[in-house]
Protein backbone atom coordinates (compact mmCIF):
# COMPACT_ATOMS: atom_id res chain seq x y z
CA UNK A 1 0.00 0.00 0.00
CA UNK A 2 1.21 3.42 -1.35
CA UNK A 3 2.32 5.93 1.79
CA UNK A 4 0.12 8.87 2.50
CA UNK A 5 0.79 12.27 3.84
CA UNK A 6 -1.86 11.62 6.47
CA UNK A 7 0.78 8.26 7.14
CA UNK A 8 3.79 10.62 7.50
CA UNK A 9 2.35 13.31 9.35
CA UNK A 10 1.44 10.62 11.90
CA UNK A 11 5.08 9.97 11.57
CA UNK A 12 6.66 13.35 11.95
CA UNK A 13 7.94 12.58 8.51
CA UNK A 14 6.18 15.60 6.60
CA UNK A 15 9.89 16.59 5.20
CA UNK A 16 9.17 13.63 2.75
CA UNK A 17 5.85 14.82 1.34
CA UNK A 18 7.04 16.62 -1.10
CA UNK A 19 9.08 13.51 -2.72
CA UNK A 20 6.50 11.08 -2.40
CA UNK A 21 3.68 13.46 -4.47
CA UNK A 22 5.59 15.54 -6.95
CA UNK A 23 8.52 13.49 -7.77
CA UNK A 24 7.24 13.02 -11.04
CA UNK A 25 8.34 15.90 -12.05
CA UNK A 26 12.25 15.20 -11.48
CA UNK A 27 11.47 12.89 -14.49
CA UNK A 28 13.06 13.41 -17.91
CA UNK A 29 10.64 12.56 -21.26
CA UNK A 30 12.29 9.43 -22.12
CA UNK A 31 12.07 8.17 -18.46
CA UNK A 32 8.44 9.24 -18.20
CA UNK A 33 7.64 7.00 -21.26
CA UNK A 34 10.12 3.81 -20.15
CA UNK A 35 7.05 4.08 -17.29
CA UNK A 36 4.41 4.32 -19.99
CA UNK A 37 5.63 1.53 -21.34
CA UNK A 38 6.44 -0.60 -18.89
CA UNK A 39 2.62 0.26 -17.47
CA UNK A 40 1.24 -0.42 -20.67
CA UNK A 41 2.60 -3.64 -20.89
CA UNK A 42 1.26 -4.68 -17.40
CA UNK A 43 -2.19 -3.29 -17.87
CA UNK A 44 -1.98 -5.75 -21.42
CA UNK A 45 -1.18 -8.45 -19.89
CA UNK A 46 -3.90 -7.76 -16.86
CA UNK A 47 -6.43 -7.34 -19.96
CA UNK A 48 -5.98 -10.34 -21.81
CA UNK A 49 -7.38 -12.29 -18.76
CA UNK A 50 -10.59 -10.71 -18.74
CA UNK A 51 -13.96 -10.94 -21.20
CA UNK A 52 -14.06 -7.19 -22.41
CA UNK A 53 -9.93 -7.10 -22.65
CA UNK A 54 -10.22 -10.20 -25.16
CA UNK A 55 -12.80 -8.32 -26.87
CA UNK A 56 -10.59 -4.84 -27.26
CA UNK A 57 -7.53 -6.78 -27.83
CA UNK A 58 -9.00 -9.48 -30.32
CA UNK A 59 -6.40 -7.89 -33.38
CA UNK A 60 -3.38 -8.46 -31.40
CA UNK A 61 -1.13 -11.57 -31.77
CA UNK A 62 2.21 -10.31 -30.12
CA UNK A 63 2.34 -8.55 -26.67
CA UNK A 64 4.51 -5.52 -28.63
CA UNK A 65 3.20 -2.03 -27.88
CA UNK A 66 3.75 -1.34 -31.52
CA UNK A 67 1.26 -3.91 -32.69
CA UNK A 68 -1.25 -2.66 -29.77
CA UNK A 69 -1.10 1.19 -31.60
CA UNK A 70 -1.23 -0.11 -34.87
CA UNK A 71 -3.71 -2.99 -34.49
CA UNK A 72 -5.84 -2.12 -31.94
CA UNK A 73 -8.87 -0.08 -32.70
CA UNK A 74 -9.92 3.29 -30.94
CA UNK A 75 -12.72 2.78 -28.30
CA UNK A 76 -16.09 5.28 -27.16
CA UNK A 77 -18.38 4.42 -24.49
CA UNK A 78 -20.12 2.51 -26.40
CA UNK A 79 -17.96 -0.28 -26.77
CA UNK A 80 -18.18 -0.75 -23.16
CA UNK A 81 -21.78 0.30 -22.30
CA UNK A 82 -22.98 -3.91 -22.16
CA UNK A 83 -19.85 -3.92 -19.38
CA UNK A 84 -20.33 -0.87 -17.25
CA UNK A 85 -24.07 0.11 -17.61
CA UNK A 86 -24.67 -3.19 -15.99
CA UNK A 87 -21.89 -2.73 -13.37
CA UNK A 88 -20.78 -6.19 -15.07
CA UNK A 89 -17.61 -6.37 -12.69
CA UNK A 90 -16.56 -10.29 -13.62
CA UNK A 91 -16.11 -9.49 -17.13
CA UNK A 92 -13.57 -6.51 -16.11
CA UNK A 93 -9.88 -6.48 -16.36
CA UNK A 94 -9.97 -5.25 -12.72
CA UNK A 95 -12.05 -5.14 -9.18
CA UNK A 96 -14.08 -2.40 -8.66
CA UNK A 97 -12.82 -0.67 -6.07
CA UNK A 98 -15.64 2.93 -6.67
CA UNK A 99 -18.62 3.19 -9.25
CA UNK A 100 -18.24 6.38 -10.75
CA UNK A 101 -21.07 8.37 -12.24
CA UNK A 102 -20.80 10.97 -15.23
CA UNK A 103 -23.05 12.29 -17.38
CA UNK A 104 -22.66 11.32 -21.18
CA UNK A 105 -23.51 15.38 -23.66
CA UNK A 106 -26.31 13.52 -25.67
CA UNK A 107 -27.14 10.26 -27.72
CA UNK A 108 -28.36 6.99 -25.62
CA UNK A 109 -25.34 7.67 -22.89
CA UNK A 110 -26.71 10.13 -21.09
CA UNK A 111 -25.91 8.60 -17.57
CA UNK A 112 -22.64 7.05 -17.68
CA UNK A 113 -20.81 4.87 -14.74
CA UNK A 114 -17.25 4.18 -14.60
CA UNK A 115 -14.78 1.64 -12.33
CA UNK A 116 -12.03 2.52 -10.47
CA UNK A 117 -10.04 0.11 -9.30
CA UNK A 118 -8.70 1.11 -5.91
CA UNK A 119 -5.16 1.32 -7.12
CA UNK A 120 -6.46 3.63 -10.12
CA UNK A 121 -8.49 5.53 -7.33
CA UNK A 122 -5.61 5.91 -5.00
CA UNK A 123 -3.16 7.05 -7.69
CA UNK A 124 -5.78 10.14 -8.93
CA UNK A 125 -5.94 10.74 -5.32
CA UNK A 126 -2.48 11.66 -5.05
CA UNK A 127 -2.00 13.58 -7.98
CA UNK A 128 -4.99 16.02 -6.61
CA UNK A 129 -2.91 16.52 -3.36
CA UNK A 130 -0.06 17.08 -5.76
CA UNK A 131 -1.98 19.74 -7.10
CA UNK A 132 -2.95 20.91 -3.57
CA UNK A 133 0.89 21.20 -2.50
CA UNK A 134 1.62 23.14 -5.91
CA UNK A 135 -0.96 25.60 -5.56
CA UNK A 136 0.12 26.32 -2.36
CA UNK A 137 3.49 26.38 -3.11
CA UNK A 138 5.80 29.49 -3.84
CA UNK A 139 9.20 27.30 -4.62
CA UNK A 140 9.86 23.43 -5.12
CA UNK A 141 9.90 21.73 -2.52
CA UNK A 142 7.69 23.50 -0.29
CA UNK A 143 4.76 22.16 1.44
CA UNK A 144 2.37 24.41 3.76
CA UNK A 145 -0.76 22.71 3.78
CA UNK A 146 -1.23 20.98 7.17
CA UNK A 147 -3.38 18.47 9.23
CA UNK A 148 -6.64 20.39 9.99
CA UNK A 149 -6.47 22.73 7.08
CA UNK A 150 -10.09 23.03 6.16
CA UNK A 151 -11.71 22.66 2.10
CA UNK A 152 -15.06 24.53 0.98
CA UNK A 153 -15.64 22.23 -1.64
CA UNK A 154 -18.55 23.01 -4.19
CA UNK A 155 -18.39 20.07 -6.84
CA UNK A 156 -20.76 17.50 -7.18
CA UNK A 157 -20.94 14.94 -4.48
CA UNK A 158 -20.70 10.66 -4.58
CA UNK A 159 -21.21 9.01 -7.30
CA UNK A 160 -19.45 12.10 -9.12
CA UNK A 161 -16.12 11.37 -9.81
CA UNK A 162 -15.70 15.25 -8.07
CA UNK A 163 -16.99 13.30 -4.38
CA UNK A 164 -15.69 9.76 -5.22
CA UNK A 165 -12.10 11.53 -6.11
CA UNK A 166 -12.03 14.62 -4.65
CA UNK A 167 -13.50 14.24 -0.96
CA UNK A 168 -12.50 9.88 -0.49
CA UNK A 169 -9.77 9.54 -2.02
CA UNK A 170 -8.36 13.26 -0.64
CA UNK A 171 -9.55 12.46 2.73
CA UNK A 172 -7.50 9.27 2.20
CA UNK A 173 -4.18 10.95 1.65
CA UNK A 174 -5.01 14.30 3.71
CA UNK A 175 -6.53 15.27 7.04
CA UNK A 176 -8.36 17.74 5.70
CA UNK A 177 -11.55 19.68 7.29
CA UNK A 178 -14.31 19.46 4.56
CA UNK A 179 -16.95 22.04 4.87
CA UNK A 180 -19.61 21.34 5.10
CA UNK A 181 -18.65 17.62 6.27
CA UNK A 182 -19.18 14.96 3.47
CA UNK A 183 -21.84 12.99 5.38
CA UNK A 184 -23.90 16.02 5.35
CA UNK A 185 -23.08 17.28 2.60
CA UNK A 186 -24.31 14.51 0.04
CA UNK A 187 -27.90 14.77 2.11
CA UNK A 188 -28.18 18.47 0.83
CA UNK A 189 -29.46 19.81 -2.16
CA UNK A 190 -26.42 21.45 -4.29
CA UNK A 191 -27.00 25.34 -4.06
CA UNK A 192 -27.88 24.98 -0.39
CA UNK A 193 -24.68 22.87 0.30
CA UNK A 194 -22.99 25.73 -1.06
CA UNK A 195 -24.84 28.32 1.26
CA UNK A 196 -23.74 26.29 3.82
CA UNK A 197 -20.22 25.72 3.39
CA UNK A 198 -20.40 29.31 3.04
CA UNK A 199 -21.36 29.97 6.42
CA UNK A 200 -19.33 27.36 7.88
CA UNK A 201 -16.27 29.04 6.39
CA UNK A 202 -17.26 32.67 8.33
CA UNK A 203 -16.49 30.51 11.58
CA UNK A 204 -13.95 28.28 10.05
CA UNK A 205 -12.17 30.34 7.58
CA UNK A 206 -10.82 28.24 4.41
CA UNK A 207 -7.32 27.05 3.69
CA UNK A 208 -8.45 25.79 0.48
CA UNK A 209 -11.42 26.62 -1.97
CA UNK A 210 -11.97 23.80 -4.65
CA UNK A 211 -14.73 24.10 -7.38
CA UNK A 212 -15.22 26.23 -10.41
CA UNK A 213 -14.63 29.27 -11.17
CA UNK A 214 -17.73 30.57 -11.03
CA UNK A 215 -18.56 29.55 -8.09
CA UNK A 216 -15.42 31.63 -6.45
CA UNK A 217 -16.84 34.49 -8.90
CA UNK A 218 -20.66 34.45 -7.46
CA UNK A 219 -19.19 34.53 -4.57
CA UNK A 220 -17.59 37.38 -4.65
CA UNK A 221 -20.46 39.20 -6.25
CA UNK A 222 -22.37 38.25 -3.66
CA UNK A 223 -20.47 40.13 -1.23
CA UNK A 224 -19.11 42.96 -2.95
CA UNK A 225 -23.14 43.61 -3.79
CA UNK A 226 -24.49 43.53 -0.24
CA UNK A 227 -27.58 41.85 -0.93
CA UNK A 228 -30.46 41.85 1.29
CA UNK A 229 -30.14 37.93 0.83
CA UNK A 230 -26.58 37.58 2.42
CA UNK A 231 -28.03 40.31 5.37
CA UNK A 232 -30.45 37.57 6.43
CA UNK A 233 -28.48 34.59 6.13
CA UNK A 234 -25.22 36.38 8.20
CA UNK A 235 -27.64 37.46 11.29
CA UNK A 236 -27.56 34.42 12.77
CA UNK A 237 -23.49 33.73 12.40
CA UNK A 238 -23.10 37.01 14.25
CA UNK A 239 -23.02 34.89 17.55
CA UNK A 240 -20.06 33.32 16.93
CA UNK A 241 -17.34 34.70 17.93
CA UNK A 242 -14.96 34.02 14.95
CA UNK A 243 -17.80 34.69 12.70
CA UNK A 244 -18.47 38.32 13.69
CA UNK A 245 -13.98 38.78 14.10
CA UNK A 246 -14.05 37.79 10.48
CA UNK A 247 -16.60 39.72 9.01
CA UNK A 248 -15.36 43.10 11.64
CA UNK A 249 -12.02 42.77 9.91
CA UNK A 250 -13.42 42.75 6.23
CA UNK A 251 -15.97 45.40 6.83
CA UNK A 252 -12.43 48.00 8.69
CA UNK A 253 -10.67 46.85 5.04
CA UNK A 254 -13.53 47.89 2.31
CA UNK A 255 -13.91 50.87 4.02
CA UNK A 256 -10.24 51.62 3.98
CA UNK A 257 -10.18 50.80 0.91
CA UNK A 258 -13.47 52.99 -0.01
CA UNK A 259 -15.28 49.82 -1.66
CA UNK A 260 -17.57 47.04 -0.64
CA UNK A 261 -16.50 43.92 1.09
CA UNK A 262 -15.22 41.01 -0.90
CA UNK A 263 -14.15 37.70 0.10
CA UNK A 264 -10.25 38.56 0.30
CA UNK A 265 -10.98 41.10 3.49
CA UNK A 266 -12.79 37.88 5.00
CA UNK A 267 -10.49 34.95 4.19
CA UNK A 268 -6.59 34.49 3.00
CA UNK A 269 -6.58 30.66 1.62
CA UNK A 270 -3.60 28.68 0.97
CA UNK A 271 -4.95 27.28 -2.29
CA UNK A 272 -7.61 28.60 -4.54
CA UNK A 273 -7.95 24.83 -6.78
CA UNK A 274 -10.17 25.74 -9.85
CA UNK A 275 -11.72 23.15 -12.16
CA UNK A 276 -13.65 24.08 -15.63
CA UNK A 277 -12.92 25.68 -19.01
CA UNK A 278 -13.65 29.02 -18.02
CA UNK A 279 -10.58 29.15 -15.85
CA UNK A 280 -7.94 31.08 -17.85
CA UNK A 281 -11.48 33.73 -18.78
CA UNK A 282 -12.26 34.62 -14.99
CA UNK A 283 -8.47 34.53 -13.34
CA UNK A 284 -8.35 38.17 -13.46
CA UNK A 285 -11.53 38.79 -11.67
CA UNK A 286 -11.10 35.67 -9.02
CA UNK A 287 -7.69 36.98 -8.08
CA UNK A 288 -9.57 40.93 -7.93
CA UNK A 289 -12.46 38.92 -5.55
CA UNK A 290 -10.40 36.74 -3.85
CA UNK A 291 -6.66 37.93 -3.64
CA UNK A 292 -4.98 34.06 -4.69
CA UNK A 293 -3.68 33.16 -8.25
CA UNK A 294 -6.21 29.93 -8.88
CA UNK A 295 -4.47 26.91 -9.97
CA UNK A 296 -5.96 24.42 -12.12
CA UNK A 297 -5.52 21.17 -13.89
CA UNK A 298 -6.88 18.69 -16.19
CA UNK A 299 -9.16 15.75 -15.17
CA UNK A 300 -11.84 13.30 -16.16
CA UNK A 301 -13.81 10.66 -15.14
CA UNK A 302 -12.81 8.30 -17.41
CA UNK A 303 -8.85 9.29 -17.27
CA UNK A 304 -8.51 10.27 -13.86
CA UNK A 305 -5.98 13.43 -13.40
CA UNK A 306 -4.02 14.12 -16.70
CA UNK A 307 -2.21 16.71 -15.58
CA UNK A 308 -1.80 19.02 -13.24
CA UNK A 309 -0.56 22.82 -12.95
CA UNK A 310 2.86 23.60 -11.39
CA UNK A 311 3.64 26.93 -8.65
CA UNK A 312 4.67 28.71 -10.89
CA UNK A 313 0.78 28.92 -13.02
CA UNK A 314 2.42 27.45 -16.49
CA UNK A 315 0.49 24.88 -18.41
CA UNK A 316 -0.87 21.72 -16.72
CA UNK A 317 2.34 18.73 -17.13
CA UNK A 318 1.44 15.91 -18.22
CA UNK A 319 1.45 12.90 -16.02
CA UNK A 320 3.11 9.55 -16.79
CA UNK A 321 1.33 6.77 -14.28
CA UNK A 322 -2.29 7.12 -14.80
CA UNK A 323 -2.57 6.07 -18.14
CA UNK A 324 -1.21 5.66 -21.53
CA UNK A 325 -1.55 8.61 -23.04
CA UNK A 326 -1.85 9.09 -27.15
CA UNK A 327 -2.19 11.99 -29.24
CA UNK A 328 -4.21 12.40 -32.56
CA UNK A 329 -2.89 15.14 -34.30
CA UNK A 330 -5.54 17.90 -35.20
CA UNK A 331 -5.57 17.51 -39.26
CA UNK A 332 -5.48 13.69 -38.22
CA UNK A 333 -8.81 14.34 -36.05
CA UNK A 334 -10.55 16.57 -38.74
CA UNK A 335 -9.87 13.92 -41.21
CA UNK A 336 -11.42 11.31 -39.28
CA UNK A 337 -14.70 13.59 -38.80
CA UNK A 338 -14.93 14.34 -42.16
CA UNK A 339 -14.29 10.42 -43.29
CA UNK A 340 -15.51 8.27 -40.84
CA UNK A 341 -13.49 5.02 -42.01
CA UNK A 342 -10.55 6.99 -41.41
CA UNK A 343 -7.93 5.56 -38.95
CA UNK A 344 -6.01 8.54 -38.06
CA UNK A 345 -2.67 8.23 -36.88
CA UNK A 346 -1.28 8.77 -33.33
CA UNK A 347 1.78 10.44 -31.48
CA UNK A 348 3.39 9.92 -27.92
CA UNK A 349 4.21 12.51 -25.27
CA UNK A 350 7.69 12.37 -26.25
CA UNK A 351 6.94 13.37 -30.37
CA UNK A 352 4.56 16.04 -29.34
CA UNK A 353 5.46 19.49 -30.82
CA UNK A 354 4.35 23.06 -29.06
CA UNK A 355 1.86 25.00 -30.41
CA UNK A 356 -0.37 22.43 -31.48
CA UNK A 357 -3.43 20.95 -30.68
CA UNK A 358 -4.52 17.20 -30.75
CA UNK A 359 -7.21 15.13 -29.52
CA UNK A 360 -6.27 12.92 -26.27
CA UNK A 361 -6.78 9.35 -26.32
CA UNK A 362 -6.12 7.22 -23.51
CA UNK A 363 -5.36 3.89 -22.22
CA UNK A 364 -6.32 3.19 -18.52
CA UNK A 365 -3.54 1.50 -16.18
CA UNK A 366 -4.12 -0.01 -12.20
CA UNK A 367 -6.55 -1.72 -13.70
CA UNK A 368 -8.77 0.74 -15.28
CA UNK A 369 -11.28 -0.47 -18.15
CA UNK A 370 -10.65 2.16 -21.25
CA UNK A 371 -8.37 1.10 -24.09
CA UNK A 372 -7.50 3.46 -26.34
CA UNK A 373 -10.52 5.27 -25.45
CA UNK A 374 -11.17 8.61 -27.20
CA UNK A 375 -12.25 11.22 -24.36
CA UNK A 376 -13.72 13.78 -26.86
CA UNK A 377 -11.31 16.48 -26.04
CA UNK A 378 -8.61 18.54 -27.83
CA UNK A 379 -5.89 20.10 -26.04
CA UNK A 380 -3.31 22.57 -27.00
CA UNK A 381 0.63 21.62 -26.41
CA UNK A 382 1.73 25.35 -24.71
CA UNK A 383 5.05 23.82 -24.05
CA UNK A 384 7.39 20.74 -24.44
CA UNK A 385 9.46 21.33 -21.18
CA UNK A 386 10.24 24.71 -18.63
CA UNK A 387 13.17 25.35 -17.60
CA UNK A 388 12.78 27.78 -15.65
CA UNK A 389 11.66 25.02 -12.61
CA UNK A 390 13.12 22.41 -14.10
CA UNK A 391 10.55 20.13 -15.49
CA UNK A 392 11.58 18.77 -18.56
CA UNK A 393 7.41 16.91 -19.73
CA UNK A 394 5.54 18.69 -21.93
CA UNK A 395 2.35 20.83 -20.76
CA UNK A 396 -0.87 21.07 -21.99
CA UNK A 397 -4.19 23.42 -22.08
CA UNK A 398 -7.34 22.05 -22.63
CA UNK A 399 -9.13 23.69 -25.63
CA UNK A 400 -12.53 22.35 -26.90
CA UNK A 401 -14.72 19.90 -26.58
CA UNK A 402 -13.78 17.99 -30.17
CA UNK A 403 -17.44 18.22 -31.10
CA UNK A 404 -17.74 21.65 -29.50
CA UNK A 405 -16.46 23.30 -32.56
CA UNK A 406 -18.63 25.69 -34.91
CA UNK A 407 -17.38 25.49 -38.38
CA UNK A 408 -18.49 29.50 -40.03
CA UNK A 409 -17.93 29.16 -43.95
CA UNK A 410 -15.22 26.52 -44.02
CA UNK A 411 -12.97 29.77 -42.99
CA UNK A 412 -12.74 29.14 -38.81
CA UNK A 413 -13.48 26.50 -36.30
CA UNK A 414 -14.66 28.46 -33.14
CA UNK A 415 -14.55 26.92 -30.18
CA UNK A 416 -16.35 27.67 -26.70
CA UNK A 417 -13.59 29.48 -24.86
CA UNK A 418 -12.60 31.73 -27.77
CA UNK A 419 -16.35 33.26 -28.17
CA UNK A 420 -16.66 33.18 -24.40
CA UNK A 421 -13.52 35.41 -23.97
CA UNK A 422 -15.03 37.64 -26.51
CA UNK A 423 -18.16 38.27 -24.64
CA UNK A 424 -15.81 38.45 -21.40
CA UNK A 425 -13.64 40.62 -23.22
CA UNK A 426 -16.26 43.01 -25.14
CA UNK A 427 -17.16 44.48 -21.72
CA UNK A 428 -21.06 43.83 -21.84
CA UNK A 429 -22.51 43.57 -18.65
CA UNK A 430 -24.38 39.29 -19.06
CA UNK A 431 -25.41 36.78 -16.71
CA UNK A 432 -24.64 33.91 -18.79
CA UNK A 433 -25.26 33.11 -22.76
CA UNK A 434 -25.26 30.18 -25.41
CA UNK A 435 -24.88 30.11 -28.90
CA UNK A 436 -25.91 28.33 -32.10
CA UNK A 437 -25.16 27.62 -35.42
CA UNK A 438 -27.71 28.81 -37.74
CA UNK A 439 -28.58 29.84 -41.38
CA UNK A 440 -30.01 33.15 -42.55
CA UNK A 441 -31.48 32.80 -45.90
CA UNK A 442 -28.66 30.53 -46.64
CA UNK A 443 -26.04 31.90 -44.94
CA UNK A 444 -24.35 30.87 -41.83
CA UNK A 445 -24.89 32.90 -38.79
CA UNK A 446 -23.28 32.85 -35.35
CA UNK A 447 -26.59 33.33 -32.87
CA UNK A 448 -25.06 34.59 -29.42
CA UNK A 449 -28.41 34.12 -27.37
CA UNK A 450 -27.14 36.56 -24.15
CA UNK A 451 -28.61 37.17 -20.85
CA UNK A 452 -27.30 40.51 -20.60
CA UNK A 453 -27.93 42.74 -17.94
CA UNK A 454 -27.22 46.29 -18.60
CA UNK A 455 -28.62 48.97 -20.94
CA UNK A 456 -27.37 48.12 -24.49
CA UNK A 457 -28.81 47.77 -27.81
CA UNK A 458 -28.42 44.63 -29.94
CA UNK A 459 -26.55 46.37 -32.97
CA UNK A 460 -24.37 47.60 -30.13
CA UNK A 461 -23.54 44.41 -28.64
CA UNK A 462 -23.03 42.53 -32.13
CA UNK A 463 -20.73 45.20 -32.92
CA UNK A 464 -18.55 44.89 -29.72
CA UNK A 465 -18.50 41.24 -29.78
CA UNK A 466 -17.71 40.96 -33.22
CA UNK A 467 -14.65 43.28 -32.95
CA UNK A 468 -13.30 40.62 -29.94
CA UNK A 469 -13.50 37.45 -32.19
CA UNK A 470 -11.43 39.29 -34.99
CA UNK A 471 -9.07 40.37 -32.32
CA UNK A 472 -8.81 36.68 -31.12
CA UNK A 473 -9.76 34.87 -34.31
CA UNK A 474 -7.64 35.56 -37.57
CA UNK A 475 -9.77 33.32 -39.50
CA UNK A 476 -12.87 35.25 -37.95
CA UNK A 477 -12.11 38.26 -39.55
CA UNK A 478 -11.05 36.76 -43.12
CA UNK A 479 -15.07 35.86 -43.12
CA UNK A 480 -15.91 39.32 -43.10
CA UNK A 481 -12.79 40.65 -45.34
CA UNK A 482 -13.07 37.80 -48.06
CA UNK A 483 -16.86 37.27 -48.01
CA UNK A 484 -17.99 40.29 -46.96
CA UNK A 485 -20.19 38.76 -44.42
CA UNK A 486 -20.92 39.68 -40.87
CA UNK A 487 -21.63 35.97 -39.58
CA UNK A 488 -22.02 37.43 -36.28
CA UNK A 489 -26.03 37.76 -34.61
CA UNK A 490 -27.08 38.42 -30.98
CA UNK A 491 -30.55 38.03 -29.59
CA UNK A 492 -31.73 38.90 -25.95
CA UNK A 493 -33.13 36.49 -23.59
CA UNK A 494 -35.16 37.91 -20.81
CA UNK A 495 -33.60 38.63 -17.89
CA UNK A 496 -32.62 35.95 -15.65
CA UNK A 497 -33.55 33.20 -18.48
CA UNK A 498 -31.04 30.83 -16.95
CA UNK A 499 -31.50 31.28 -13.41
CA UNK A 500 -35.59 30.38 -14.46
CA UNK A 501 -34.24 27.36 -16.51
CA UNK A 502 -32.39 26.03 -13.39
CA UNK A 503 -35.21 26.44 -11.67
CA UNK A 504 -37.61 24.54 -13.70
CA UNK A 505 -34.92 21.78 -14.19
CA UNK A 506 -34.70 21.46 -10.58
CA UNK A 507 -38.04 20.94 -10.47
CA UNK A 508 -38.08 18.27 -13.16
CA UNK A 509 -35.96 16.08 -11.09
CA UNK A 510 -33.06 16.49 -13.86
CA UNK A 511 -29.79 15.56 -12.91
CA UNK A 512 -26.89 17.97 -11.29
CA UNK A 513 -24.94 17.91 -14.54
CA UNK A 514 -27.80 18.80 -16.46
CA UNK A 515 -29.18 21.67 -14.63
CA UNK A 516 -26.66 24.19 -16.75
CA UNK A 517 -27.79 24.32 -20.43
CA UNK A 518 -24.44 23.45 -23.08
CA UNK A 519 -23.00 26.39 -24.32
CA UNK A 520 -22.36 25.10 -27.77
CA UNK A 521 -24.85 24.46 -30.24
CA UNK A 522 -28.03 23.83 -27.71
CA UNK A 523 -30.98 21.85 -28.81
CA UNK A 524 -34.13 24.19 -30.03
CA UNK A 525 -36.03 23.09 -27.23
CA UNK A 526 -33.53 24.83 -24.88
CA UNK A 527 -33.55 27.51 -27.02
CA UNK A 528 -37.17 27.35 -26.80
CA UNK A 529 -37.20 27.63 -22.61
CA UNK A 530 -34.63 30.07 -22.30
CA UNK A 531 -36.89 32.14 -24.53
CA UNK A 532 -40.06 32.23 -22.80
Amino acid sequence: MEVTARQLFQENRQDEIWDHYCNFLELSTDEAMKIQYRLLEEQLSVLKKSKLGQELLAGMTSDSIEEFRSKVPFTTYKDYAHYLLEKNEDDLPGDAFYWVHTSGRSGEYRHKWVPYTKRFWERAGRYVIASLIFGSAGKKGEVVLEPGDTIFFTLAPRPYMSGALMVDSVLHHFPFKFLPPPEIAEEMDFFDRIEKGLQMSLTEGIDVFYGIASILLSIGKHFEGGSTDRKKNLGSLLMSPRALARLIKGMIVSRRKKRGILPKDIWNPKVLAMGGMDCDIFRDKVIHYWGGNPIEGYASTEAGVTAVQTWNRSGNVLIPDQNFLEFIPFAEHLRSKEDPGYIPRTVTMDQLQENEIYEIVITNFLGGPFVRYRLGDLVKVTAKEDPAIGVCLPHIKFYSRADDLIDLAGFTRLTELTIWRAIENSGISYNDWVVKKETDQETPVLNIYLDASGKLSKEEAEEKIHQKLAELDSDYSDVEKMLNLKPLKVTFLPEGAFQRYIQKKRAEGVDLARLKPYRMNPSSDTIKTLLE
